[in-house]
């Protein structure tokens, strides 16, 4: 997401995705397009710029807390 390329959008995130931002939808399609908006694109690291303060994961879901 850092690097805003919502292309590999399909590999991260399901199509049943959740956004719990009430200013944006809720799909992964939706995703893609309401970051575009306000994210410029850069090239993707090779690690993560933000801090993760959290990472929980139970079976197959996984949530990644950043700072």
């Amino acid at each position: 997401m850092e690097g805003t390329h919502m292309e590999v959008a399909e590999k991260y995130f399901t199509d049943t995705y959740r956004q719990h931002n009430p200013n944006a939808a809720t799909v992964r399609k939706a995703l893609a397009a309401f970051f575009s908006k306000f994210m410029k694109l850069q090239p993707i690291s090779d690690t993560i710029k933000a801090p993760v303060v959290a990472i929980l994961a139970e079976g197959n879901l996984v949530t990644i807390s950043f700072a």
